[in-house]
């Protein structure tokens, strides 16, 4: 029998770290997926329920500048990718950064909540950047190669 090295995971969504041009490409190219789902299916279809659609040009642009600004924010913990947490932060963004933005654009929410989120996930990413990207770290260090 041959020798079988035991192979070693490592959590990721993608093996390699696309440059920031194309991570922007494609989050804005979802971004824009999601504004037209919910312009066109969800606004119209559960008005009833309370989803509306009454997009405005300050709305718009704040929500296109946050997005943004969080996007970058995302790219430099994702081009890391050595934590899980960079890995979390990245479906984060992904999964409520980009739809909350886009909900903002179209007049969802009060101007309470929207100053409310902004400054969560403000707070979320200077933690992270803190703790995680700047090696701020108050655990000791793991010793390797102990059985």
């Amino acid at each position: 029998m041959r020798n079988i090295k035991p192979v070693k995971y490592k959590i990721c969504i993608n093996k390699h770290i696309p440059n920031k041009v194309s991570f922007f490409i494609w989050c804005i190219i979802y971004r824009i997926f999601i504004d037209i789902g919910y312009s066109r299916i969800i606004g119209p279809h559960f008005r009833y329920v309370g989803f509306i659609v009454d997009p405005t040009l300050g709305l718009v642009l704040y929500s296109w500048i946050v997005f943004l600004l969080f996007a970058d924010l995302t790219y430099k913990s994702y081009q890391n990718r050595n934590r899980l947490s960079d890995e979390i932060i990245f479906v984060l963004f992904l999964l409520s950064v980009v739809p909350t933005t886009t909900m903002t654009a179209f007049g969802q929410y009060p101007a309470g909540f929207i100053i409310y989120y902004t400054v969560y996930w403000t707070v979320i990413f200077f933690i992270h950047h803190l703790f995680v990207l700047g090696n701020l770290h108050f655990c000791p260090k793991r010793r390797e190669n102990v059985y």
